[in-house]
């Protein structure tokens, strides 16, 4: 298991890393749709219930050392449960990733590119991504850990930057909708920390319950942190939250 074990920095930027991916697919614009201007408040309410899911599941991973969910789904239904469970997932990381990199390509052909088929750039990060697979996990952290920083500072950039452009008062009303558009429909915004899953996926690489939990709330703050940044820029420069 040495060979395998993750330094908490480098499970940290895998796991932000992976999450970010629901940025990319346009999350803060429709955070702001289901919510309006009460956003931001059931963004913090959401984020607290997620944090008490996280807990809840670091605690139940400690009982299950060296584990990954399909791990215990084959512990606790046998070979049925495990293969259930893994097609689901493979079928969920297959669905996200294509979007993700499709969407990513097209916004790099329209920026940068606009000569070049979007085809083409879609081939060359499967490529890279296929390469990547063939080094080896450790391989994946290591880059992750470069990259990571590099897109913080953008973001950070992009935000300061627009900052002297924001109208703080489209943040109000406060309920945006209502208290239940906020409270109760808009529970359903927690979906913007479903790829939270990967943490599961790489609790044996971790190997140890309290490092998993460390490890998985810095991972949450980052990315949530990420999401702030991303809902403030949009909601404070929209000239109308209104769908």
């Amino acid at each position: 298991m040495k060979e395998r074990k993750l330094e908490n920095y480098q499970a940290v930027a895998i796991i932000v890393i992976v999450m970010l991916s629901h940025i990319i697919l346009n999350l803060p614009n429709h955070l702001i749709s289901q919510t309006g201007s009460a956003t931001l408040l059931n963004f913090f309410y959401v984020f607290a219930l997620v944090l008490i899911v996280c807990w809840t599941v670091t605690k139940f991973f400690k009982l299950f050392p060296n584990s990954d969910l399909i791990d215990i789904c084959e512990y606790a239904g046998g070979k049925i449960a495990k293969n259930i469970y893994t097609i689901a997932l493979l079928v969920y990381l297959f669905i996200v990733s294509g979007f993700v990199i499709r969407i990513f390509s097209e916004s790099l052909v329209l920026i940068y590119f606009p000569n070049m088929d979007v085809d083409m750039v879609v081939l060359i990060f499967i490529i890279i991504t296929s390469i990547m697979n063939v080094l080896g996990f450790k391989s994946i952290a290591r880059t992750s850990v470069i990259v990571l920083p590099v897109i913080l500072i953008a973001m950070l950039f992009v935000f300061v930057s627009s900052s002297s452009n924001f109208t703080p008062e489209r943040a109000l009303p406060l309920f945006g909708y209502g208290m239940f558009d906020t409270f109760i429909k808009g529970i359903t915004n927690i979906f913007a920390f479903s790829s939270a899953l990967v943490i599961t996926m790489i609790a044996p690489y971790i190997n140890d319950g309290n490092r998993l939990k460390k490890i998985s709330f810095i991972s949450l703050f980052i990315y949530a942190f990420c999401i702030l940044v991303g809902v403030i820029s949009l909601l404070f420069l929209m000239p109308s939250v209104d769908d």
